[in-house]
């Protein structure tokens, strides 16, 4: 599934050659999907992460979303100032986003999709818990237990294997 990582891995440790980061992003199209599409694309892409670079880095991935960070803010302390300050955060990181999509993209967001940016955060933040308590990931119809390094074990699925013997 992280393939690209392994690779690394590979040619450096294997191989003993550099690694290196283009210069150049390359695109990645998602068509439209659905909320529970986008967290099952994101939950898979968490798991993965948190394998391959621990659960205390994992962890710490969540300042880079104010959104968990503004909700409490406002649950402990709700006003006007509280309410200013969240509203600025999460703006700054839709207007973050914006800069970040126009720098590797060439082309920035919509206004409608930056306004969208605290709600991608929301259901990002659930794939990114959810990652905490999972270690397996739905790929292309097969359940898959991602082990350190991001090799992957495939999971019996106990319903085809009794379908299975009963069809001896």
């Amino acid at each position: 599934l992280a393939e690209d990582y392994v690779l690394g891995v590979n040619v450096s440790r294997r191989l003993g050659m550099r690694v290196a980061i283009g210069s150049m992003a390359i695109p990645n199209v998602n068509r439209r999907r659905s909320g529970r599409e986008f967290i099952a694309r994101y939950g898979r892409w968490c798991v993965m992460q948190r394998q391959i670079a621990g659960t205390p880095v994992y962890a710490s991935q969540v300042l880079l979303y104010p959104l968990p960070f503004a909700a409490a803010a406002l649950a402990s302390d709700p006003g006007a100032f509280t309410l200013a300050l969240a509203i600025l955060a999460l703006g700054s990181k839709a207007l973050l986003d914006g800069v970040t999509a126009r720098t590797l993209r060439g082309s920035g967001f919509g206004l409608r999709v930056l306004f969208l940016s605290p709600l991608k955060d929301l259901l990002f933040l659930v794939a990114f818990l959810g990652a905490f308590r999972e270690n397996t990931v739905d790929w292309r119809g097969n359940r898959l237990r991602v082990l350190p390094g991001s090799r992957l074990e495939r999971v019996p699925d106990p319903a085809a294997d009794g379908a299975l013997a009963l069809g001896r």
